[in-house]
Formats: C-alpha cells, structure tokens, sequence
C-alpha cells in the first residue's frame, strides 16, 4: 500500500517464507506498510495470515528457517536488512521495543523479574545499578503495577497472566524505544484484562508519542486503539485505511467478512456467523487472488490474476478486482 512521506518505519514489497518439509511456504508476499511517528497501525487477520512473521520481520527477529527474498524495512531511513546482527542489536530494544504473544514463554524462569527488566537498559545504556533499578520500579508503575518493588523481586511463575503481561510491556519501554511492536498483547487474558492491556498501550502512546504496531486477530481490539489498519490474507495485505474507512466502508470481501463474524449484543442470531472455505495454503503457488475461493463476489479474472491495488480515497486501498476502474474488458480477456 501507498506510504507516507518520511515515516518512521516502512515496508516495501516485503516477501518472506519459510522453508519446511512440504516445500516453501510464502508467509509474507509483496506486502507494504509504513508508520508514522506517534502512530498507532493494526495488522489483523486470521491465524496464519503472515502478521506476526511481519512483525517479527520488522525487528529482524525471525526464525532461521525464515528468508527474506525479496523487500525493504526502513526504520529511520535505515533499511534494517542491510544491517549486521550487531548493527542491528543497537537499534532491537533500544528504538524497536517488542511485547511477544505469550509472556510465561519469554521470561527466563530462573531469574527474577526485576534483573531481567534492569537488563534490557544497562545492554544500551552506561547506567549504575542503582538507576537502573529505579527506572525499572517507574516503568513497572507506568505500566499499571503499583507495587513495583515486590513485583522486582518474584520469579515469572509467580506472577499471573495480566501482571507478566505488564511486566513485559515494562520491559519493552525500558529503552524509550520509537516504536513498540505488541505481537498478540491481549492473547489468554480475560475480557477486563485485555481493555486494561489496550489503554495501557493507548495511554503510552498518547503521553510519550511512541509509535505501535499492534498485531491482534481480535477487530475489537484493533477498532480500540487503532489510527489505522492493515488487513492481511494469505501473506498479503489486502485492505488498509482508517479505523472507520476499514469498519464503516470496507472494501474487500476478506474484510467484510470479519466483520460480519465480529460478535453483536444487539443481533437477534443464536449464533456467530462464520466465514465458509479454509484459510489460504501458503504453499501453493497463487496465480490469481488468495480469497478467490472463498469469496462470494469471485469472478474469472480473480482466479488467474493478482488484483492491483487500487485507491479508494486518500488513506483507503483495497487489492480487489471489484475497484478496477480502468475500461477494459477483462471479460473478453478471460
């Protein structure tokens, strides 16, 4: 999708994928998105979508089986790609905080809280223990634990799924970092823990004007905090543009049905409804688009070509046949 002048990270023409035992599985195709400064971007989608290897992408944490072939991801002008490990180490949790999907998996158990916070800072920062340490208590409060000094002291299992969620969102602002990259931040919370969660990062990002990528498959979640939203199938990014261009007018198939399968108190349906047909094979090799089959609007040409991109208004597009405004005659071409 079109990006902005100057923003703080840009994707262009990204494709990833990952090698397994059934072939190579394209996880990430042609897919483009920027963020501006004090920006808060969601990438939504189903489980498999390609989001979070995106994300991951971003902060050049990807698995080894994983291969970039082809793209660019520009932090401050910096394409990240080019950068060594230890170029890149400078900038990983110094100016690119990460909130990962399940907090209990990426604390160590055997250290205690607070050392594994103060950590973070003193690998960036020349700082006494002792600063480090207060910091650490300050940015414990900030992020909802007011008794920052015992929290510091208990082991991960001793802590419960909200508060090691909080104690990673600490962790990951412990540098100041420009942008925060929150992989799945409300995954296995109750429903009162995961609004807390979200206004946490909303509050964050309107008192320090940190930038966010916010990777959720919850559209609520998104609609909560989001300036923006990317929606991805299949490794591409289909649809992005506004939290209201995307709810009130959405202009993919793709996007129109998540939406319909978001839950409606004032429905009088028993039940949710859902979306027909399986989640795209990202091994098999596309010719035309990725939603072809499960889409009700299909027509010829979008089983044998990739749709353009086209511009619905300033901040709104849609990688859909449906919007091909150009006079041709595809069906004669097909």
């Amino acid at each position: 999708m079109k990006n902005k002048k100057n923003p703080l990270l840009d994707i262009k023409n990204l494709n990833i994928l990952y090698s397994t035992k059934n072939g190579e599985a394209k996880a990430v195709r042609d897919a483009s998105i920027c963020i501006s400064k004090g920006e808060i971007v969601g990438i939504a989608g189903e489980s498999g979508s390609g989001k979070s290897t995106l994300a991951y992408a971003a902060a050049r944490l990807l698995d080894k089986s994983a291969k970039v072939t082809s793209g660019e991801i520009t932090f401050e002008s910096t394409n990240i790609l080019k950068l060594s490990e230890i170029q890149m180490q400078s900038i990983r949790g110094a100016k690119i905080g990460m909130i990962f999907q399940n907090p209990a998996s990426s604390f160590n158990p055997l250290y205690k809280i607070g050392n594994q916070i103060i950590e973070v800072l003193t690998c960036h920062v020349k700082i006494t223990k002792k600063q480090a340490y207060e910091k650490a208590a300050n940015m414990l409060k900030t992020a909802g634990l007011e008794d920052a000094k015992y929290i510091m002291k208990q082991y991960p299992h001793q802590l419960s799924g909200g508060m090691l969620q909080r104690a990673m969102i600490a962790m990951a602002l412990m540098c100041e970092p420009k942008l925060l990259i929150a992989d799945e931040p409300t995954t296995a919370l109750d429903a009162s823990v995961q609004a807390q969660i979200l206004k946490l990062l909303k509050d964050i990002n309107a008192n320090t004007n940190m930038s966010v990528m916010l990777i959720t498959h919850n559209l609520l979640a998104a609609a909560k905090i989001c300036d923006r939203i990317a929606i991805m199938y299949g490794g591409r990014i289909v649809e992005t543009g506004t939290k209201d261009e995307i709810f009130n007018s959405p202009s993919h198939p793709y996007t129109k049905g998540l939406i319909d399968c978001m839950p409606d108190i004032n429905s009088q349906e028993r039940y949710l409804k859902t979306m027909q047909g399986e989640p795209a094979d990202i091994i098999s090799v596309f010719k035309g688009c990725e939603f072809a089959q499960r889409c009700p609007e299909c027509m010829k040409i979008c089983a044998k070509h990739t749709p353009p991109v086209i511009e619905i208004s300033q901040n709104h597009f849609a990688s859909c046949w449906m919007h091909y405004k150009a006079e041709v005659k595809i069906s004669e071409q097909c």
